[in-house]
């Protein structure tokens, strides 16, 4: 493909998008979801799709993957820069019409406080996102 000529930052992060958007149309590669940088709204992948990436990997390769992190052990201020990064991201913001799609497909969810009681419960991730003010990735 072609290389970002900068340091990704906030300020030319935009560039990159488009620069991807721009490769996406132009290229409509067999594998990516995306129609759009950046946007997986909605996307399901084929039977046929959902076979082909499945036959692409033996159960050897899909073990290692899962094998990657197994018995490592961050530090407890490790620990504690990625909580504080994830408790930082700013929430995605979604159209009605998008928020009932999503809830159409979505599975209730209970959060969990870090001593084990319950802090919320949820129709789905977007809605408690939403509620405890807290990215999608991060719950």
């Amino acid at each position: 493909m072609e290389e970002f000529p900068e340091i990704i930052n906030k300020e030319n992060n935009k560039s990159l998008l488009d620069l991807e958007d721009f490769d996406l149309k132009s290229l409509l590669p067999n594998y990516n979801i995306l129609t759009e940088a950046e946007n997986t709204f909605g996307y399901k992948h084929t039977e046929i799709d959902r076979i082909k990436m499945k036959s692409n990997y033996s159960e050897e390769a899909r073990t290692q993957i899962g094998n990657l992190n197994k018995g490592k052990h961050l530090s407890d201020e490790t620990k504690h820069i990625l909580s504080e990064k994830a408790l930082n991201r700013l929430p995605r913001v979604f159209s009605e019409e998008a928020l009932a799609n999503m809830k159409k497909a979505s599975k209730p969810i209970i959060l969990y406080n870090k001593n084990g009681t319950v802090y919320g419960e949820y129709a789905s991730i977007t809605e408690a996102s939403l509620n405890t003010n807290c990215s999608i990735k991060t719950i």
